[in-house]
């Protein structure tokens, strides 16, 4: 349903999109106790509320699984969106610096694609891309699940957005 969800968004069916979300945040919140401690569970949890737009509460579950691990990228940098989509500009650029400070191995990019999903939210179109750039570069790998990322439902239209995620080769 996730899948589904980010897909439905992707191309524009918001309403379906939701709808599938909240089919996938029931089935989430109906698994059983001893599930629902795990990493996998609070991050998957978590990613839902955010693709529902529950924000303050996805910014809570992040917070939590960031300070239990605080080398994510990943957890910042939801983190970060979440302040982004709530209108919280100075906490989304005090994320996005934290997230330009991790210097740790083996990165590959995911602090710079956090980072152009901040930008995008932001209204920094040029950045974004930019950033995403960087990411590749980085290391990030190329997926075609590029267009669902909600973050970057600014950047849908904009021509360097569309040029760089063009198949090329």
């Amino acid at each position: 349903m996730e899948i589904a969800a980010l897909e439905l968004q992707g191309h524009g069916h918001s309403a379906e999109a939701k709808a599938a979300a909240e089919q996938a945040l029931r089935w989430y919140r109906a698994r059983p106790e001893e599930e629902r401690g795990s990493e996998e569970y609070l991050f998957e949890l978590a990613r839902v509320l955010y693709f529902s737009g529950r924000w303050s509460e996805a910014s809570r579950a992040f917070a939590r699984l960031a300070s239990a691990y605080p080398d994510s990228a990943t957890y910042l940098g939801y983190m970060g969106a979440s302040a982004a989509r709530q209108g919280d500009r100075p906490e989304a650029e005090r994320i996005s610096a934290a997230l330009e400070r991790i210097k740790y191995p083996y990165v590959r990019g995911a602090h710079s694609y956090w980072r152009a999903r901040i930008a995008a939210l932001l209204g920094r179109r040029e950045q974004a891309v930019g950033l995403l750039q960087d990411a590749f570069q980085q290391g990030l790998i190329y997926s075609p699940e590029l267009h669902t990322v909600i973050d970057f439902e600014s950047l849908r239209n904009y021509p360097p957005y569309t040029e760089l995620l063009r198949p090329k080769g």
